[in-house]
């Protein structure tokens, strides 16, 4: 296997890792700034200088059969960061599996009340309807709003890393054209 294509796999795992993880801490917290993001991708750079983790063993490698080519790998490794100042902040909170339970018995005992008791607890049950008709529909357009801004985000980071990315690969290039030549 060349060492170009041994690192666009360990690239390709390495984006997915760290899109991963900004996923989950958007999912955790419904935000995140560019400090956050910049540990996420440092956390997962450090990798490759861990010598028994499947990128760490490439780069001790590609250090030892090319010297040169693995010191300039590291110190391109270590320019991988953003630069722009991204961030991810949806606004309102997402609501617990709990909150929405409890919003609903409260909405069962107001129905129930309403039908034993008087015609402005009956006006009051009409929007309680109305609102558990809408609500469903608020938390898709929540949704949707959500995956686009989590899309666009990863795009920006991705975008931000690929000079650096494109740096990486070129050094494993120019590792082939001496291995070849």
């Amino acid at each position: 296997m060349s060492w170009e294509s041994e690192f666009a796999s360990q690239w390709q795992k390495f984006m997915t890792i760290v899109e991963s993880r900004i996923c989950q801490e958007i999912d955790r917290n419904q935000k995140l700034d560019s400090e956050f993001i910049n540990y996420i991708i440092r956390s997962e750079a450090d990798k490759w200088s861990i010598s028994t983790h499947y990128n760490g063993a490439w780069l001790r490698n590609l250090k030892r059969k090319y010297p040169s080519l693995g010191e300039e790998f590291k110190a391109a490794l270590e320019e991988l960061r953003l630069d722009k100042n991204l961030s991810f902040n949806l606004g309102l909170p997402a609501l617990r599996l709990s909150e929405v339970i409890v919003i609903v018995c409260a909405i069962g005992i107001i129905l129930i009340l309403a039908w034993l008791g008087e015609p402005v607890l009956r006006q009051i049950v009409v929007t309680v309807v109305v609102a558990l008709v809408a609500f469903p529909i608020f938390f898709n357009l929540r949704a949707n709003q959500k995956e686009k801004a989590v899309n666009s985000l990863v795009e920006k980071i991705q975008k931000e890393l690929e000079p650096t990315g494109q740096k990486l690969k070129n050094i494993a290039v120019r590792t082939d054209d001496i291995k070849s030549g």
